[in-house]
C-alpha cells in the first residue's frame, strides 16, 4: 500500500474491436475495480493515519512510512520545472519584486498543507491574526527553500539570499554571512561579492524628464594608518551625484533658459543699486531698524506676533499663579500654508566620481560630465539646475565666468579679450557679443544653493556672534561643561543638538523679555495689541539697552532662523523669500566671505530670470521624498540622507574607488530589494513610526532662571551674561550689517562672479569668521 501511495499507476485500458454495448460493458467492469482499489487505499490510509495520531506504529514502521514520504518530496522537487525556471533566479528584479504570496503558490499542496500544519499552534488555520500568518507562510518558503535547494544539489534560493544580501549591507560583516552560509541557502560571501560586481559594472543613467541635480562629497575616515603605499591615506573620497525628477517628461527645460540668455551685467548693477537703495532706506527710517525689517516682512512679522501673544498667555498664567503654572509650548508655524505638492518626489543616483569637489580642477570635470549626461545626451533637455553646498558654488561661479568657449567651433579660453581676439581673427564676418556671459561653456548648469546648508551656516553665524554674550552660559545650562564640550557645542557639528539648543535660546530669552515688558509697563490694550506695545516699547529711548539688543539678536535674528528653517519644511516661497533676503543681512555681522556672496548671488540671480523659470525655482526649493508635505527639506539635504545610506552599504575597512562605484551602481537596486525584503518579513509597518520630539520645557525653565539672576535687564551697560562689558559697537550691529552688504553689493555689480573667491575690502565685524 505505501508503494501504491508514493507512485499510483494508472489501470491498463483494454481497447477492445467489438461492438459499443460490449465495450461500455468492460469499461464500467474496469471502471468499478478501480473504484474499489482507491477505497481499499483510502481505507489503508486512514488506518496509518489513526495510527501515526494515536503513536501505536513502531519506529521500524515509522522510518519506513517516512522514508517513503521522503522519497516522495524529492520526486515533486526534482520535478518542478516550473520553480526552478521562475523562481530560481539571481537577476536583481527576481529579489525586488518576489514576495511571499507568489512563491506559496509554487510549493506542491501536499507540502505546503503539512507545514502550515507543523507551523500553525492553533487547531484552526482560519483563526490567526494576520501578522502569524504572514510569519507562517513565511516560514513555510524558508523550509521549502531549504529541502528544495537539498534536494537539487544545494543551489541558492531567492529569499536565503536576499536575507544573505541585506545582513552583509546592515552589518558589513564577512563573518555573518558565512555564518548564513552556512545554515540556509544564501550563497557564500564570495557569492554577495561577485553579485555586487556584476551588476556594478552598469553606470547609472540620467532619467527622463525635467530634473534637478545634486552632488556633494561622501567621506570615510579609516581609524589606523596603513603603511602601504596605495592605502597610506586615512581619507577615501567619493563625490555622490542625485537627480530629482520634477516632471516624466521634458517640458519647462526644453525651453532654452540658459544663463546667456537672460543674465547680463546691466541687469545685475541694476539690481545691485536697487538693493543699497533699499539698505539706505532702512538706515534712513524714523524708526527703529528691527521695526523697519519686519515692515518689509509681513509673512514673518504676522508669525512673530503669533509667537510673542502665545508666549505671552503663557507668562500671564504664570505671573497669576506665582510661576507654578505647567508650560505646554507649540508649534506656531504648524498653521504655515504647504505650496509642496501632494506627491512623493522619486530621486535616484547618479554616476559617482571618485574625487573630492573641494578644486577648480574637479569641480570643473564634474561640471563638465553633468553637462555632457544631462544635456549633450539628450537633444531635448537644454539646461537642469545643480544644488550645491558653499564651496561648490562659490568655485562653480567662479568657472562659470572663466570658462568661455566659441559658439562657432571648439575653441575655448579663460579670459574675454581673448576670445574676442579669437572672433577677430577667425570669425570676422560674425557679429559678436561684448557681454562675458554670453560664451560662458557652462551656461546650461543653474547653480542654486543648498538649503540645509544655508540653515546650518546661518545656525554657526548667530552662535559664532553671540557665543560670547550669552551661548556659552546656554552651553553650561545645558551640561555642556568641560573644555572639549564647549568646543564641541560651540562648533556646531551636530545640527539637530544646535537647532535645539537654539530653540531654547528663543523660547528662554522671549520669555524673560515678555516677563520684564509686563512688568515694567502697565498695558491699557487688550491682548492683541500687545506686539504694537512691545515693540514701541522696544524702540523707546528709556528702554534697557541691554533689552533693545537682546530683542533684535532673538526676535528678528534667531527667530528668522526657526522661520527659515519651518518655511522651508512646507516649501513656503513667501516665508522663503523674505526669511533668505533678512538672513543675508546677518551674514555681514562676521566674516563669512562664502554665504556672503552665495546669498547675494542667489538673490540677484532670482530677481532677473525670466517669471517662468523663477516660479519653477519656487515651486522646486524644498523636497518631499516621503510624500509627507510637512518635512520638505532641501535637495542638498536630501542628498546627505542619500549618502548616510551609502554609508551603511559600504564594507568594513577604508572603500576603495571600485567599492564606491559598486555601492553607487547598486544603490537604486539594493533600496528596492531592502524594501521588499521588509515587505516579506512584516517589518515596514515597525519602520515606519515617527520618531517623538523632545519636550525642552525644563531646559527653558532653567535657561530663564541663568537669565534672571544674572540681571542682564537691569545693567545700564550693554553687557553679556556673565557681566563682562561689550563694545558699544554691538548696539549698532544691525547698522553695520546693512552697511557691510552696501559695500559689498557695489564690489559684486563690479567683478560679479570673480568675487566668489575673494573677501571683500573694507567691511568691518565685531568678531572673526569660523569657516577657518
Amino acid at each position: 500500500i505505501i508503494n501504491e501511495l508514493s507512485s499510483p499507476s494508472p489501470p491498463k485500458q483494454r481497447r477492445l474491436n467489438i461492438d459499443n454495448d460490449y465495450e461500455m460493458m468492460v469499461r464500467n467492469h474496469d471502471d468499478k475495480t478501480q473504484q474499489d482499489e482507491t477505497n481499499k487505499l483510502n481505507d489503508a490510509i486512514d488506518l496509518i493515519c489513526e495510527a501515526l495520531k494515536t503513536n501505536s506504529l513502531s519506529i521500524e514502521q515509522e522510518m519506513k512510512l517516512f522514508s517513503s514520504f521522503s522519497e516522495n518530496i524529492k520526486i515533486k522537487c526534482k520535478n518542478d520545472d516550473i520553480l526552478r525556471t521562475l523562481l530560481f533566479n539571481t537577476t536583481p528584479r527576481a529579489f525586488a519584486t518576489l514576495d511571499v504570496a507568489t512563491f506559496l503558490k509554487y510549493i506542491p499542496n501536499s507540502i505546503f498543507s503539512f507545514l502550515q500544519q507543523l507551523l500553525n499552534n492553533n487547531d484552526d488555520l482560519n483563526t490567526i491574526d494576520d501578522n502569524t500568518a504572514q510569519r507562517i507562510n513565511y516560514r513555510t518558503c524558508k523550509i521549502y527553500e531549504l529541502i528544495y535547494s537539498g534536494v537539487n544539489g544545494f543551489c541558492i534560493m531567492p529569499f536565503s539570499f536576499t536575507e544573505s544580501l541585506m545582513i552583509h549591507t546592515l552589518t558589513g560583516s564577512k563573518l555573518a554571512s558565512t555564518i548564513l552560509s552556512q545554515t540556509q541557502s544564501s550563497g557564500s560571501y564570495k557569492t554577495i561579492n561577485r553579485w555586487y560586481k556584476k551588476y556594478g559594472k552598469i553606470e547609472n543613467e540620467v532619467p527622463d524628464g525635467d530634473i534637478e541635480s545634486s552632488f556633494d562629497n561622501n567621506q570615510t575616515i579609516s581609524k589606523t594608518y596603513n603603511i602601504v603605499n596605495e592605502k597610506s591615506s586615512l581619507l577615501s573620497i567619493c563625490t555622490t551625484v542625485i537627480h530629482s525628477i520634477v516632471k516624466p517628461t521634458v517640458d519647462l527645460q526644453a525651453k532654452n533658459f540658459t544663463l546667456n540668455q537672460w543674465c547680463n551685467e546691466a541687469k545685475i548693477v541694476n539690481i545691485c543699486n536697487d538693493m543699497i537703495v533699499d539698505n539706505n532706506s532702512v538706515e534712513m527710517s524714523k524708526q527703529s531698524i528691527m521695526s523697519e525689517l519686519l515692515n518689509r516682512t509681513p509673512v514673518l512679522r504676522k508669525y512673530l506676533q503669533k509667537f510673542i501673544e502665545s508666549l505671552t498667555l503663557i507668562v500671564e498664567q504664570q505671573l497669576a499663579v506665582n510661576n507654578k503654572a505647567t508650560v505646554r509650548l507649540s508649534n506656531i508655524f504648524d498653521n504655515l500654508p504647504s505650496f509642496h505638492k501632494n506627491e512623493k518626489r522619486h530621486v535616484s543616483i547618479g554616476e559617482p566620481y571618485i574625487i573630492n569637489p573641494a578644486s577648480y580642477e574637479n569641480i570643473l570635470h564634474i561640471l563638465r560630465d553633468l553637462k555632457k549626461r544631462c544635456t549633450e545626451k539628450s537633444s531635448i533637455r537644454k539646461w537642469i539646475t545643480v544644488t550645491v553646498d558653499g564651496t561648490p558654488y562659490c568655485l562653480g561661479h567662479k568657472l562659470l565666468i572663466s570658462q568661455l568657449e566659441c559658439d562657432c567651433c571648439a575653441f575655448k579660453c579663460t579670459k574675454h579679450p581673448d576670445l574676442i581676439r579669437h572672433f577677430e581673427d577667425e570669425h570676422k564676418q560674425i557679429a559678436k557679443s561684448n557681454d562675458k556671459f554670453y560664451f560662458t561653456e557652462l551656461n546650461c548648469l543653474l547653480l542654486r544653493p543648498g538649503l540645509g546648508h544655508i540653515e546650518m551656516n546661518s545656525c554657526r553665524t548667530f552662535m559664532n556672534f553671540n557665543c560670547d554674550i550669552f551661548m556659552s552660559a546656554l552651553g553650561e545650562t545645558l551640561k555642556f561643561k568641560s573644555d572639549r564640550a564647549k568646543a564641541y557645542f560651540r562648533s556646531c557639528s551636530d545640527h539637530h543638538k544646535t537647532i535645539d539648543s537654539l530653540a531654547v535660546a528663543l523660547y528662554g530669552n522671549t520669555f524673560e523679555l515678555i516677563y520684564h515688558h509686563i512688568n515694567s509697563f502697565k498695558r491699557t490694550s487688550t491682548i492683541k495689541f500687545l506686539f504694537e506695545t512691545l515693540m514701541k516699547w522696544l524702540d523707546s529711548k528709556t528702554t534697557n539697552v541691554n533689552m533693545k539688543f537682546y530683542s533684535q539678536v532673538t526676535l528678528l535674528w534667531l527667530f528668522t532662523i526657526f522661520a527659515f528653517r519651518s518655511a522651508t519644511r512646507k516649501n513656503n516661497y513667501r516665508l522663503l523669500d523674505e526669511t533668505k533676503k533678512l538672513l543675508s543681512i546677518f551674514f555681514f555681522t562676521s566674516k563669512h566671505p562664502k554665504y556672503q556672496f552665495v546669498m547675494v548671488n542667489d538673490y540677484v540671480l532670482r530677481q532677473i530670470m525670466p517669471d517662468e523659470l523663477r516660479q519653477f525655482y519656487r515651486e522646486n526649493d524644498a523636497y518631499s521624498t516621503s510624500g509627507n508635505t510637512q518635512e520638505c527639506e532641501g535637495l542638498d539635504f536630501v542628498l546627505e540622507n542619500y549618502n548616510k545610506k551609502i554609508k551603511n552599504l559600504l564594507p568594513p575597512g577604508q572603500p576603495s574607488a571600485e567599492t564606491w562605484l559598486n555601492i553607487n551602481h547598486n544603490f537604486d537596486l539594493l533600496s528596492d530589494i531592502r524594501k521588499n525584503a521588509f515587505n516579506n518579513l512584516n517589518l515596514n509597518k515597525q519602520n515606519n513610526q515617527t520618531r517623538q520630539k523632545h519636550n525642552l520645557c525644563s531646559e527653558i525653565e532653567n535657561w530663564r532662571v541663568q537669565v534672571r539672576k544674572s540681571g542682564v535687564f537691569k545693567q545700564k551697560e550693554l553687557c553679556g551674561l556673565d557681566g563682562t562689558v561689550l563694545n558699544k559697537r554691538y548696539q549698532q550691529f544691525l547698522t553695520q550689517s546693512l552697511s557691510n552688504q552696501s559695500i559689498y553689493l557695489k564690489r559684486y555689480s563690479e567683478e560679479h562672479f570673480h568675487l566668489s573667491n575673494k573677501t571683500c575690502a573694507g567691511l568691518e565685524y565685531m568678531s572673526d569668521s569660523d569657516d577657518q
